[in-house]
């Protein structure tokens, strides 16, 4: 399967020449029938290289300002880098940690929440090197492995990435939870083991820690059908997710009815009755060397917590 998937990377070099034999021929044929034809293929074939070529080098930033009410009452906000989904490896078109975090450096957050999938079968020798510049990002930056960096499917890359990052100054918490104080606002980040690694393993994912009365809380998971599959999760403010590349090659009808990216929401920010949910649609890819309609993305959050059960003023 990963030879296809070089072959397809590689083959898609012949667009051009592919190009130039389609308009050869329909300048040898007269009839307007194989001429309207010619022009459908040039536009298909147009579209594939663009969603090849260019669509995955154009690293965007998409800016979400949320106002949420806090179960615990208290009230701040705080601007949060959400990246993910990177799936750094096999297809050298994939956006460099190096960009994404020179990026990120620029619009100042106070904190960065990874949601994992950092691999796509990278050498286990070149981990070190492919993630050393997370090691530069100067907010607090906290981050879960995907499905992919647990081996599902593929290597298991979780045990040596984590090392490398952890020395790298990467807050990895799968399972675990860490507490800050951003502009006096006591958030809790809690992190959640990938859901279908749970899943495999038969152990929880998740939530491992008692959170405070006085404290917003994050909850930093891969997998957003862990929202709806789990039925209790305790109380939170935000889950964080990844995972579905906002559908990655986003075709009308046909990437929410045949793929598993709209199972529970496909990208951005959703108020669900099971909680309050923002996914990313990340920066690299997986299956196809493709994007289409679904640029790589930075997320900033621009959260105001509110206690929305305090009296309102006259």
């Amino acid at each position: 399967m990963t030879f296809l998937k070089i072959a397809i990377f590689y083959g898609s070099y012949l667009y051009i020449p592919f190009v130039i034999f389609v308009l050869w021929g329909m300048t040898r044929i007269q009839h307007w029938v194989p001429r309207f034809l010619g022009v459908g293929v040039l536009v298909a074939a147009t579209c594939v290289a663009y969603g090849r070529f260019v669509e995955p080098r154009i690293l965007t930033v998409a800016e979400h300002n949320l106002k949420l009410c806090t179960k615990a009452g208290i009230e701040g906000d705080v601007r949060i880098a959400v990246f993910g989904d990177t799936h750094n490896g096999l297809f050298p078109v994939t956006i460099e940690l190096e960009k994404i975090v020179e990026r990120v450096e620029t619009l100042s957050p106070d904190m960065v929440l990874v949601p994992g999938d950092l691999t796509y079968h990278p050498d286990f020798e070149d981990l070190e090197e492919i993630f050393a510049p997370l090691g530069n990002l100067t907010a607090p930056t906290y981050l879960v492995m995907g499905n992919h960096d647990e081996g599902i499917p593929g290597p298991l890359y979780a045990p040596i990435l984590t090392k490398i990052l952890i020395e790298d100054g990467i807050n990895v918490i799968d399972g675990q939870s860490a507490a800050l104080n951003v502009n006096d606002l006591k958030i809790r980040i809690v992190g959640m083991m990938d859901h279908w690694a749970a899943i495999q393993q038969d152990v929880p994912a998740g939530p491992y820690v008692q959170t405070s009365t006085d404290e917003a809380v994050i909850y930093l998971q891969h997998n957003p059908d862990m929202l709806t599959d789990v039925p209790d999760l305790g109380a939170f403010d935000l889950m964080v997710t990844g995972h579905t590349h906002g559908g990655q090659i986003n075709l009308p009808f046909i990437t929410c009815n045949f793929t598993f990216a709209c199972d529970v929401h496909r990208k951005g920010f959703a108020a669900l009755p099971e909680g309050n949910l923002f996914v990313t649609s990340g920066t690299g890819m997986t299956g196809l060397p493709m994007r289409f309609g679904v640029p790589p993305v930075i997320d900033m959050l621009n959260i105001s917590f509110q206690n929305c059960a305090a009296p309102q003023g006259l």
